[in-house]
C-alpha cells in the first residue's frame, strides 16, 4: 500500500494543481479575447490542429523550437508532455514517447520515414534534426492509423520545408548562431528561399554543429569510488552537418503543387563508454518527391502524394580506428492520399508502399534482410450537434526476406506478417471551451527486424543480443481518455491512457554471459547475453498540461506525466519493464513583450525505484535511479525594428549532477554541468 501511494503522488499532486488552478485562472482570462495562431497538425491527414485531434497531440515551433534545440532529437523533445530521451550520450537520444521507444515510435520527416536504424540500438543517432525545420509534431498513442505498426506507441514528425510549401514572393532569409560554455557548442544554421519564374519557388538550406567534451557537474566515479573523469566527459564530442536544396511548381488552382529535393545529412559522434569509446560516422542521402492537386475529380476533392528514396550508412569505430560494425539501409517509401466528403462524413482513404534493404556487418549479424510493405487506410469524421466522430481501420502486409547466412552457413527463415487496425473515438463538447474526449485503438505490430535477425557481440548495450526469428506480432488496445478545456488565454488538458499488449517484444539480460575470443582463442571479452522473447504487457499512465498566457504579458505552464509499465505474463508476471520513464512535474514562467521576452523552467524528475529484478546485466539486476529538479531560463531581445533577435539561455543552472534511468550509459554518461548560451537569429 506504501509503495502504490508513493508512485501515485506526483500524478495526484500535478492533478490537483491543475484542478485548483484552472477555476482561478479562468476568472482572469479575458473571455475570447485572445485569438491564438491556428497550427496545423500536418501529420493529420484531416488538417485539424492538437485542439481539433481527439488523440493526445502537440507541436513545437517557432522560437519555442529553436530555444530548445539540442544535440540530438530525443533532449531537443525532451521536456515534451509525454515525451523523454533515451539519452545515449550526447550524439544519440531517440524519443520515448509514454514509455514506449525504438521500433515502437516511429519518426518521419514530413510523414516520410527518416530511414534510418536508429530503432536497432540506443546509440543509432536519428538521422533527423530540427536546425532547418518549420515545427515538429508529436502524436501520443497509437499513431498506426496513419503511419504503420511502427507507430504503435507514438510518432514524431520532423516538418521540412525543403520541398518549399508556399510560393515565394521575394527572396528570404533565416539565420541562426549560438555557442554555449559546457559543450563548447559552434551552432549556425541558414535557410534561403526564393521565387523562380512566375510559378515556382526555390529553396536552400543547411547547419553546422559541433561540440566538443562537454563539462561534467561532478567527477565521474566508478563503482569502486575511483575518478573515471575529473572535469569533462571523455569522447562526448559530436559533428553534424546538412545541406539541402530544392523547388517546387505551384498550378493556379490552390493546392496545386508539385517539387522535390535532396538533402545530404552527415553526423560524426562519440559513445562516452569508458569500457568501449566508440566513435561513430553516420551518413544519409535522401530524394524527395512531393505532388498534390487541389482540384476535385469523382468524389474526392483533391490528391496529396510524396515519396523518398534513402540511402544510409552508419559505421562504428574503436578507439584504434578500425571500424567495427557497420549498418546500411537503402530503402524507398510512398504516400497517397486522397480526402473527401460523402453523406456528411468528411474523411481520407490512402495507400502506402515501402521497400528496404538493411544490413548490418562486423561485431554482430544483421544478414541482408529485404522489407516490402503494403498498406491501404481510411480515416472518417463527422459531427453530430456537439459530438464528434472519426473512424479509422489500416491493413497492413509486411514482409522480411532474409538473403544472406549467417557465418556458420545457417539461414533464419523469412517471414510476413497480415496487420491490421482499427480506431473509434468520439470528442464530446460539454460546455463552452470544454472537450471530452475518448478513443480506442486495437493495433498491431510486426517484430523489426533486429528482433528477429541480429546475432552477435553489441557494445553499446554491453550486451550479446540474440533475436528470435520466431517472435509472433505484437496486439495492442489502447484506450485514451482527455479532457480540454481552451478558452481565451486559458488551455488545459488531462489525459489518461491504458494499453494492454499481446505478446509484447522486449529484450532482457538473463545473467548467462557469452566469451569473445581473439585470434588465438583467448578470451578478448566477455558479454552479458540479451534475449529477446515475448509475454503479455500493460501500461498505464497519465498527463496533464495547464497553460495561460496572451501573445504579450505573463507566461505560465504546469505540466506533469507518469507511466506504468509492467509485464502481465510468462515467468515474470507482474515485474516492471526495464528502463522505464519517472514521473515529473514541470512548472515554466515567462513574459512576453514586443521587444523582450523571459522565462523561467523548473522540471522535477522523481526517483524510479521501479525496476527489473528479473533484468541481470553482469549478474546485477536493474537499479533504481535517484529525481532530481533541473532549472532552466532564458531571455531574448529584439530591438525596434531590427530583424535580428539577440537571446541567452541558462541550462541546468544549479549544476545537478543527473543521472538518467532510460539511459544504458546512466552510470558513464551524467548530462552536461551548467552551461551559459548566446546566440543570435535574423530574419530577412
Amino acid at each position: 500500500m506504501t509503495r502504490k501511494t508513493h508512485a501515485a503522488r506526483p500524478l495526484q499532486f500535478g492533478l490537483c494543481l491543475l484542478a485548483c488552478a484552472a477555476p482561478a485562472l479562468a476568472q482572469v482570462a479575458p473571455a475570447a479575447s485572445t485569438e491564438l495562431e491556428r497550427v496545423v497538425i500536418t501529420a493529420d491527414p484531416l488538417d485539424r490542429t492538437e485542439l481539433d485531434l481527439q488523440r493526445p497531440a502537440s507541436t513545437l515551433r517557432g522560437d519555442a523550437l529553436r530555444d530548445a534545440e539540442s544535440t540530438n532529437l530525443g533532449a531537443t523533445l525532451g521536456r515534451q508532455l509525454g515525451v523523454q530521451s533515451s539519452a545515449y550520450g550526447p550524439g544519440a537520444g531517440r524519443p520515448i514517447i509514454r514509455g514506449m521507444d525504438s521500433a515502437r515510435v516511429r519518426i518521419t520527416e514530413s510523414g516520410l520515414g527518416v530511414a534510418d536504424v536508429s530503432g536497432a540500438s540506443p546509440d543509432h543517432r536519428v538521422a533527423a534534426d530540427t536546425l532547418n525545420a518549420r515545427q515538429v509534431e508529436i502524436l501520443r498513442g497509437p499513431a498506426t492509423l496513419l503511419y504503420g505498426s511502427g507507430a504503435i506507441g507514438g510518432l514524431v514528425n520532423i516538418v521540412s520545408e525543403r520541398v518549399p510549401r508556399v510560393r515565394a514572393g521575394t527572396v528570404g532569409a533565416h539565420a541562426n548562431l549560438r555557442s554555449s560554455t559546457a559543450e563548447r557548442e559552434r551552432a549556425a544554421a541558414l535557410d534561403l528561399d526564393g521565387p523562380l519564374g512566375g510559378a515556382a519557388s526555390w529553396r536552400l538550406e543547411g547547419f553546422k554543429q559541433r561540440t566538443r567534451d562537454y563539462d561534467l557537474a561532478e567527477p565521474l566515479r566508478d563503482e569502486n569510488g575511483d575518478v573515471i573523469a575529473a572535469d569533462r566527459l571523455p569522447n562526448s564530442q559530436t559533428d553534424t552537418q546538412s545541406l539541402a536544396a530544392g523547388a517546387a511548381w505551384f498550378g493556379d488552382t490552390p493546392g496545386t503543387r508539385f517539387g522535390g529535393a535532396v538533402q545530404r545529412y552527415e553526423s560524426d559522434y562519440g559513445i562516452p563508454n569508458p569500457e568501449e569509446p566508440v566513435t561513430i560516422q553516420l551518413r544519409r542521402t535522401r530524394y524527395e518527391l512531393q505532388g498534390d492537386v487541389g482540384s476535385a475529380f469523382g468524389p474526392f476533392s483533391g490528391l496529396r502524394s510524396k515519396f523518398a528514396y534513402t540511402d544510409y550508412t552508419h559505421t562504428e569505430f574503436e578507439s584504434d580506428g578500425a571500424a567495427g560494425a557497420t549498418f546500411t539501409n537503402q530503402g524507398a517509401e510512398g504516400r497517397l492520399e486522397l480526402p473527401h466528403s460523402l453523406a456528411g462524413w468528411r474523411g481520407v482513404v490512402g495507400v502506402q508502399l515501402q521497400q528496404m534493404e538493411t544490413r548490418g556487418a562486423g561485431e554482430g549479424e544483421l544478414p541482408r534482410t529485404d522489407l516490402q510493405g503494403t498498406a491501404v487506410f481510411v480515416v472518417e469524421e463527422r459531427r453530430f450537434g456537439p459530438v464528434r466522430a472519426e473512424l479509422g481501420a489500416r491493413l497492413d502486409s509486411e514482409r522480411y526476406t532474409v538473403r544472406e547466412d549467417y557465418e556458420d552457413g545457417s539461414r533464419a527463415a523469412s517471414r510476413s506478417f497480415a496487420l491490421s487496425t482499427f480506431s473509434a473515438g468520439a470528442t464530446w463538447t460539454l460546455a463552452r471551451g470544454w472537450d471530452l474526449g475518448v478513443t480506442l485503438t486495437a493495433a498491431q505490430r510486426a517484430p523489426a527486424v533486429e528482433e528477429l535477425y541480429f546475432l552477435g557481440a553489441h557494445p553499446a548495450t554491453f550486451a550479446f543480443e540474440i533475436g528470435d526469428a520466431s517472435l509472433r506480432k505484437e496486439k495492442s488496445t489502447n484506450v485514451d481518455l482527455s479532457l480540454k478545456y481552451n478558452e481565451g488565454a486559458l488551455r488545459a488538458q488531462v489525459s489518461l491512457f491504458a494499453n494492454r499488449v499481446r505478446d509484447y517484444v522486449y529484450g532482457f539480460f538473463d545473467g548467462s554471459t557469452t566469451d569473445l575470443l581473439d585470434e588465438f582463442g583467448n578470451v578478448e571479452e566477455t558479454l552479458s547475453n540479451l534475449f529477446f522473447t515475448q509475454a503479455d504487457a500493460r501500461l498505464r499512465g497519465a498527463e496533464a498540461e495547464l497553460a495561460w498566457g496572451e501573445r504579450s504579458g505573463p507566461q505560465l505552464r504546469l505540466w506533469g506525466d507518469t507511466v506504468r509499465a509492467r509485464l502481465a505474463s510468462g515467468p515474470n508476471d507482474g515485474a516492471d519493464l526495464p528502463r522505464v520513464s519517472p514521473s515529473r512535474l514541470g512548472l515554466d514562467l515567462g513574459w512576453k513583450a514586443s521587444a523582450w521576452s523571459a522565462q523561467l523552467a523548473v522540471t522535477r524528475v522523481f526517483r524510479q525505484d521501479r525496476v527489473a529484478s528479473f533484468d541481470l546485466r553482469d549478474g546485477e539486476p536493474e537499479s533504481a535511479t535517484n529525481g532530481y529538479t533541473r532549472v532552466d531560463a532564458g531571455a531574448s531581445l529584439r530591438p525596434a525594428n531590427w530583424p535580428v533577435t539577440f537571446y541567452v539561455h541558462g541550462r541546468n543552472l544549479t549544476n545537478q549532477d543527473v543521472r538518467i534511468h532510460t539511459s544504458f550509459l546512466k552510470a558513464f554518461a551524467p548530462p552536461p554541468g551548467r552551461s551559459l548560451v548566446l546566440g543570435v537569429r535574423a530574419a530577412i
